[in-house]
């Protein structure tokens, strides 16, 4: 096999593009409902050796009594490259887009409209923090409900008249930080914009032992909704072991702050709902294995009361909902304030849920009659905004595809429109598997536990009687594989290899775990 043909197949697979998020605006007109979903994906370039970022925007018209019903999809225009931007967010009312940036060494604030650049604000001149967040873990950028103030998260200046440190120890002490992809980011502070005004303030309150990011404006835009992380017992390793203490907080623009969840719990994603009347969290518990079951939480904010939506799913029937086991997407409440939606694994899938608050049921809402469920094994919830969802979808055989639907009355189905096709598929053969230990290799504690995995096939080898396999061992053993599109895996399978994605401790120790999706009493 020549090395300049691999590279090839490398090149052919790595290079298609995939959506990392999603933006929708609608605009009514006489008759007529008109959506906007603006994406961001995502490119790897191997000529430069960098991965890219592009735009592209689609409208849509609705109609209807309600305007649920996709009429027309007019043609995308062409992808617009986004240069080193960092952060960007849409406000909810006028649409103008807010954009943190690099340029030369400075970050900047952009405030974009239908004119053009409207303000600019020079965060490094400033001087009021040090680098903006742009991580998962804590970063943020929400507009407040006025749209004149837009919050985020920064590491601490280290300029400062005192004689300690922005960690309160001398400057010549080692500053622990988050560690592996959160190097450099030890002590985060809350800030708020005025771009209007041309200032930059950074809340104060906030307790010196926890770091804070995640933030959102609350109702009325006087408080900001947190979490915070505890740096006890140690800080490292937070971006693949999340199970660390950390709690929900409030703090108002005068510096006062206060816990709103139980402190000894592991919490993430607060997410407020579309009425303002309601805030729901995802609930773990600190440390033991990673990546365990979540619990999803709403905070009734008019009552200060918090209950249990979803609870911990132990030991679910073959095929049912398993629990929420990913991070919630920015925006998933439905217009009525009423359902929630999320992608979740479901042992070797990746599927999309919908509950129902006044029932508590969970929906799949992946299934359909056109069977699309059985063609893209991973759908993934990037927004639902005017009950629009936008999703994407793949398999092993199928890089990521664009789709859109409106959320169903009770009990119906989505009706899907694809808005952007992959510009390659194949033709390869994939399958999932439900693997079950022989009786001597029983776990006499959990028994019946069993595991998945995909395994996936060049269409030649149908008529091959071998076929060389490389096998995947993920890092976890609580992660998964689902059977979503993979370039390596891809790559591989195109050189004329099956792969096998899976968890393999079974065969090797006769001690096996499972990965995510499984019930949460064999974690």
């Amino acid at each position: 096999m020549e090395p300049a043909h691999i590279t090839g197949v490398y090149g052919e697979v790595s290079g298609l593009p995939a959506p990392v998020s999603a933006h929708v605006r609608e605009e009514q007109l006489p008759g007529l409902q008109v959506y906007t979903v603006t994406t961001v994906w995502r490119q790897s370039d191997l000529v430069q050796g960098s991965r890219l970022h592009f735009s592209k925007q689609w409208t849509l018209t609705a109609e209807g009594n309600d305007y649920k019903s996709i009429k027309t999809v007019l043609p995308p225009g062409p992808s617009t490259p986004m240069s080193r931007e960092y952060l960007s967010r849409f406000s909810p009312i006028q649409g103008q887009k807010a954009v943190v940036k690099e340029t030369c060494g400075y970050q900047f604030l952009e405030i974009w409209d239908c004119h053009g650049l409207r303000r600019c604000l020079n965060l490094t001149a400033l001087n009021k923090h040090g680098r903006v967040y742009d991580d998962a873990q804590f970063g943020c950028l929400s507009w407040s409900q006025c749209e004149n103030k837009l919050l985020y998260v920064a590491e601490k200046s280290k300029d400062t008249s005192d004689e300690k440190s922005a960690c309160g120890m001398d400057s010549s002490v080692y500053r622990e930080d988050w560690g592996e992809a959160l190097t450099n980011k030890s002590c985060p502070v809350i800030c708020v914009a005025n771009p209007q005004a041309g200032t930059v303030s950074v809340l104060q309150g906030i307790q010196s032992d926890i770091s804070p990011g995640q933030a959102l404006w609350a109702p009325g835009s006087q408080s900001v909704f947190f979490v915070g992380w505890y740096h006890e017992p140690f800080r490292l390793g937070l971006m693949f072991c999340s199970n660390r203490r950390s709690a929900l907080f409030k703090l108002d623009l005068d510096g006062h702050c206060e816990c709103l969840s139980e402190n000894d719990r592991s919490v993430s994603c607060p997410r407020l709902s579309p009425d303002g009347s309601t805030l729901i969290y995802l609930q773990g518990q600190v440390f033991g294995p990673h990546n365990q079951c979540l619990s999803l939480q709403q905070l009734d904010l008019r009552s200060g009361k918090t209950s249990t939506l979803l609870d911990v799913v132990n030991r679910p029937q073959y095929d049912e909902f398993a629990g929420v086991y990913e991070a919630l997407p920015s925006c998933c409440w439905s217009a009525d304030s009423q359902r929630v939606l999320f992608s979740s694994a479901r042992r070797n899938w990746k599927d999309l849920f919908m509950v129902d608050r006044r029932s508590k049921k969970v929906t799949s809402l992946s299934d359909s009659p056109s069977e699309l469920s059985k063609i893209y094994g991973s759908w993934k919830l990037l927004t639902v905004q005017g009950d629009l969802m936008v999703v994407c979808c793949s398999s092993p055989n199928i890089p990521p595809t664009l789709m859109v639907g409106f959320l169903p009355s009770a009990g119906g189905p989505v009706s899907w429109r694809t808005l952007q096709q992959p510009p390659l598929t194949f033709d390869f053969d994939w399958t999932s598997l439900d693997v079950t230990p022989p009786p001597e290799e029983d776990n006499v504690h959990y028994s019946g536990l069993d595991f998945g995995a995909v395994l996936v096939k060049p269409s030649r080898s149908l008529h091959v009687s071998s076929v060389p396999l490389v096998v995947f061992i993920h890092g976890g053993p609580h992660s998964q594989f689902p059977a979503e599109w993979n370039c390596t895996t891809a790559g591989l399978t195109k050189l004329g290899f099956a792969v096998l994605m899976g968890e393999m401790p079974l065969f090797v120790l006769k001690a096996y775990t499972v990965h995510t999706g499984a019930p949460q009493v064999f974690i």
